[in-house]
């Protein structure tokens, strides 16, 4: 199950906000990919992630 929140405008520092929880891959670690670059649970199969930041906000 997958719960999605946007939050556009609701807050007076942070113009837009997004919460995102998906429970279906629990076991897969969270934590800044090689090269400390980007930062999201990374998918141990396909190599790629849903989610993800890197350090310059992108």
């Amino acid at each position: 199950m997958c719960i999605t929140v946007f939050m556009w405008e609701a807050h007076p520092l942070y113009p837009f906000l997004f919460f995102f929880n998906r429970d279906s891959i629990t076991a897969e670690p969270l934590g800044w990919w090689e090269g400390g670059e980007i930062l999201g649970v990374r998918d141990g199969q396909a190599g790629g992630t849903w989610l993800a930041s890197s350090k310059d906000g992108r």
